[in-house]
């Protein structure tokens, strides 16, 4: 599929168109274990005699387990009870300074290494049930997965069986290899709050709960994570909630250097029903395939699985793409992305809000039956595509909505695939496009009867604005397009017609004269101001009330993603 999405872009060059966790004190509350790994016996359970390892703990509801701040426990901790409403189970800090680390690694100086010559050092791990093999961090930097017969400085491969090759001798350096699957997780419990942590070096996912409900992740650091083979296949992700899980919350997080994606929840097996995720306000960098994930996956033969009302909001996530890994199934590096995969099942009602994606392959890519995606308020920068929605499925339900958001500096600031049903919209509603330099909108393979009203449309050179293989049935109104040569294109990719002008074009209730932007005190975009001809000349009747800012709407409004 990404190839086909490159090549698709290849061609439109070519035809010349266009901080968590703090050190505050964390005061206990009542009915609190003490965890200090630092602690030279295992104690009783109470700050001043605490336990060392959460192993013999039995978990229970209404009890906080809380691991002293500034300490490393090295340890993978299973939630095997459940918590209820008014009593959930809590794993958090106490004491102060930094957030207690829970680290999936060992350090691997008691193995013979091989050498094999040319500064490449080798050795196997048999994996266990409990036991896998993961990345590796050698003098405390995370090193880049190849898949190249042998590694360079700053690289390690890995293979199913278990060998393992560094660059550099380790004899002289610190390597640490994750060895513990999981930094923290749960099976089929309820009502787990885990806050104030700092988990790294997990080798398949940092938190993971399957068929649970009602499971918080707050405030926490998760790094380093994933890598491990599972049968022949490599996976990890920061915080994962499977299959049935529903009522779960990811906020003010910060998640970094993930082998597959930073945030997600998915169904993998038959017959799953998940529901109501919220992941807010979190900061998401350096992930091998997302930031946030939402999918129904088809894993070989699975179908009739579910997700439904999903909220996506106030999230920061770049550079997806360049995790640690840095080649998952190819050049993924979406942002966040929506996809149910064809067979597999159903996403419905999925919101995303507020979020910035820079620097990714995708700021936010959608695909399959997922229903009405809306997309507001965002700001996509530096992607290859602000947003890119892409479908082969024989029959889909996908409809997005943009309204309301800045995309600039993309390649495509907008891009609409759909080789199959005709029936799927798309909406774009007081939107800024600026600078994105291929073109701010492409539609390809597409028969429906998208609205495109209210948006801003500026290059600052001459290149493409819009490029669609036809215009049958849009609705092209209101939207303030910066004229130029070749501002718009359709037709065949490979040698398109094009427009000059707003007459000759056919859709002519638009305003092509300059925008007039200006810079704007406390905002992160230049905008249009009163003198611009934008200024309250939209149409009404769009249903978008609020813009970027989080202004209302003037009863006329303005055309952009700003009213001014």
């Amino acid at each position: 599929m990404q190839k086909v999405i490159k090549i698709f872009l290849t061609l439109i060059v070519a035809a010349g168109i266009f901080s968590c966790g703090g050190s505050d004190s964390d005061p206990a509350p009542v009915n609190s274990k003490f965890i200090d790994p630092g602690a030279v016996t295992n104690g009783t359970g109470t700050e001043s005699s605490p336990y060392n390892t959460f192993a013999g703990i039995t978990f229970e509801a209404g009890t906080s387990y809380l691991i002293k701040r500034g300490t490393v426990l090295y340890e993978q901790i299973t939630v095997n009870a459940s918590g209820t409403s008014s009593a959930p189970i809590i794993i958090g800090a106490y004491g102060t300074g930094e957030p207690p680390v829970i680290d999936g690694s060992e350090l691997i100086d008691d193995i013979a290494w091989t050498d094999e010559g040319g500064s490449v050092y080798s050795c196997t791990l048999t994996p266990t049930e409990l036991v896998g093999r993961g990345n590796v961090k050698i003098d405390g930097i995370i090193q880049n997965f190849v898949t190249t017969a042998t590694p360079g400085s700053g690289e390690y491969t890995i293979d199913s069986s278990g060998k393992v090759q560094v660059y550099g001798d380790p004899s002289v350096r610190e390597v640490r290899l994750s060895r513990r699957y999981f930094g923290i997780k749960g099976s089929d419990v309820s009502y787990i709050e885990i806050e104030n942590l700092h988990i790294r070096q997990a080798s398949l996912h940092g938190i993971h709960f399957e068929d649970s409900d009602n499971i918080s992740v707050q405030n926490c650091i998760i790094e380093m994570c994933g890598g491990a083979y599972i049968g022949t296949l490599q996976a990890g992700n920061g915080v994962e909630f499977g299959n049935s899980s529903s009522n779960c919350t990811v906020s003010g997080c910060t998640v970094s250097e993930i082998f597959d994606s930073g945030v997600t929840c998915q169904t993998y097996d038959n017959n799953q029903t998940a529901s109501d995720f919220t992941f807010s306000n979190n900061t998401i960098s350096e992930c091998g395939f997302a930031g946030v994930e939402v999918a129904v996956l088809r894993n070989i033969d699975k179908s009739g699985s579910s997700i439904s009302d999903l909220s996506v909001n106030g999230n920061t996530i770049t550079n997806c793409g360049d995790g640690f890994s840095g080649i998952r199934y190819g050049s993924e590096g979406r942002g966040i992305k929506i996809v149910a995969d064809e067979g597999a099942g159903t996403i419905s009602g999925a919101v995303v809000e507020q979020c910035t994606v820079e620097t990714s392959e995708a700021g936010i890519f959608v695909s399959g039956n997922t229903g009405d995606i809306i997309i507001s308020r965002c700001r996509l920068v530096s992607n290859i595509y602000g947003v890119a929605v892409y479908d082969v499925q024989a029959s889909s339900t996908l409809k997005v909505k943009l309204s309301a958001s800045l995309l600039y500096s993309n390649n495509i600031g907008f891009g609409f695939h759909l080789v199959n049903g005709s029936g799927n919209e798309f909406e774009l509603y007081h939107n800024t496009f600026y600078d994105n330099t291929t073109a701010s909108v492409v539609v390809t393979d597409y028969n429906g009867t998208p609205i495109i009203q209210n948006n801003i449309f500026f290059a600052s050179a001459d290149r493409a604005q819009i490029f669609s293989t036809t215009y049958t049935g849009y609705t092209i109104t209101k939207n303030c397009i910066r004229e130029c040569a070749s501002f718009v294109a359709y037709g065949d990719i490979g040698s398109p017609s094009v427009y000059n002008n707003l007459t000759d074009w056919g859709f002519a209730d638009n305003i092509t004269t300059d925008p007039s932007f200006v810079d704007a005190p406390g905002a992160d975009f230049d905008i249009a101001d009163t003198d611009s001809p934008c200024y309250h000349t939209g149409a009404t009747g769009t249903g978008v009330t609020v813009d970027y800012s989080g202004k209302n709407f003037e009863s006329t409004p303005s055309i952009g993603a700003y009213e001014y």
